[in-house]
């Protein structure tokens, strides 16, 4: 299999985003984790994280004592998750498998974000996506999940960080149709440790209004709910029913 986003530098994933938000990273992720509490009813407490990541919503929201299922199709990326649930005597259960091809248990609720779904470039695919969460939600589960907002991939340069300890270079350029390559450059020290990697991946951005098309013929339906709290991240969120 050849390398996925983010594979070659997953144990530094991490500290790259602490060093490049400062305290923001934590504060943004404390906002996710309060959003998904806030859209949890009493009782439900069922989730499937897709796109897990190191798990930084399933982590604390195992240790808030939801049942969580982490799938993460880089390895790296899910082993990191599983070393930091292990150092907090955490029980967290992970698929390694990307969307689509998850095959377990179903939950209450399904959680996507990061702009996950902006890594899937095929509209064959997403539809595939879409057709496996519906699959695995429970009757009236609920679907979060974001979309990179058009200016994010206008953007061109997301990030031209110099500093003496640590430096990172992203830029996003325009390939064809909605499709745009992402290219990372990024070293410096983390933990005392010195680092350095290259990455690059195709990104697709996906207007609300072909999702919504796709999700209504996967059995979806739209709940009518802003979420004002993400709206400086460059990245809308939406929260769907299974019919």
């Amino acid at each position: 299999m050849s390398n996925l986003p983010h594979d070659n530098w997953a144990e530094y994933y991490d500290c790259v985003y602490e060093r490049t938000y400062g305290p923001h990273y934590n504060s943004f992720n404390i906002t996710s984790i309060d959003a998904v509490n806030e859209l949890l009813s009493p009782g439900v407490n069922s989730i499937l994280d897709y796109g897990a990541g190191t798990g930084r919503l399933s982590i604390p929201l195992a240790q808030a004592g939801n049942d969580v299922l982490a799938v993460e199709q880089s390895l790296p990326m899910l082993n990191v998750l599983i070393k930091k649930a292990t150092a907090l005597n955490l029980t967290i259960q992970t698929e390694g498998c990307n969307i689509q091809g998850y095959d377990g248990r179903s939950a209450d609720f399904a959680l996507c974000v990061f702009t996950v779904l902006n890594y899937t470039t095929e509209d064959s695919e997403l539809v595939k996506i879409f057709s496996n969460i519906h699959k695995h939600l429970k009757d009236k589960g609920l679907f979060f999940f974001d979309l990179a907002d058009l200016v994010f991939f206008k953007m061109g340069t997301i990030f031209d960080i110099n500093k003496n300890d640590f430096t990172r270079h992203v830029v996003i350029t325009p390939d064809h149709d909605n499709l745009y390559t992402y290219t990372e450059h990024c070293q410096g020290i983390c933990n005392g440790n010195k680092f350095e990697y290259d990455d690059a991946f195709p990104l697709r951005y996906w207007s609300h209004a072909e999702v919504d098309r796709m999700l209504h013929a996967a059995g979806f339906n739209r709940v009518n709910r802003a979420f004002p709290e993400f709206s400086s991240t460059g990245s809308t969120y939406y929260l769907y029913q299974k019919i």
